[in-house]
């Protein structure tokens, strides 16, 4: 969303929005609402920060959780969050049951088959999109991401107050490497 005129002060935006000071700092901590332009007491904010704060009082009432409107929001470009407030504002109904209930469950990482072990795939990022089936809500037309295979570390501590990690997946031939050096860092003692 790009920037507007309006310029507003955190108090104007908590009396805007009835979102209490710290509670918006919250939001911006956790990546709901951007950072304010400027730092310290010269922060100023703009309409863009109003309607992610308006946009984050709409998904509550729809009794998502704070991670599911975090994902939400980020799922979402800039003429969706407006039109979530709009049709907020409106009083047109915002999610429906089974949009709703697909952000609520949670979502399995992809569990790679035997033919598809590829360490590309599961480290390819899905960006959010929206699903080609039509909806009369907003939530029901964005697609989840789907959270990414976690990675996994091999942790080595050859001598006292040394410590070598090495990813899982690594390949081999430098997987070697590294066990050869760290019986060479063994014999040293």
């Amino acid at each position: 969303m790009e920037p507007s005129n309006n310029k507003y002060s955190i108090k104007d935006l908590e009396e805007k929005t009835g979102i209490k000071v710290r509670t918006i700092r919250l939001y911006i901590q956790e990546g709901l609402v951007p950072p304010p332009n400027g730092t310290g007491g010269g922060a100023s904010y703009d309409d863009t920060h109003l309607l992610h704060l308006q946009a984050v009082k709409v998904l509550q009432e729809s009794q998502l959780k704070f991670s599911g409107i975090k994902e939400a929001l980020a799922a979402m470009s800039a003429d969706e969050v407006r039109a979530l407030v709009a049709d907020s504002e409106s009083g047109k109904r915002t999610w429906d049951s089974q949009s709703l209930q697909n952000w609520i469950r949670p979502v399995a990482p992809p569990v790679p088959t035997p033919r598809d072990f590829s360490f590309a795939a599961i480290g390819t990022p899905q960006s959010p999109q929206l699903a080609a089936t039509p909806s009369a809500s907003i939530l029901g037309r964005l697609t989840r991401q789907t959270p990414q295979a976690q990675e996994t570390w091999l942790r080595m501590s050859p001598l006292d107050g040394v410590e070598v990690q090495i990813r899982d997946d690594v390949d081999p031939k430098t997987k070697e490497l590294v066990m050869q050096l760290m019986q060479q860092l063994q014999n040293l003692q």
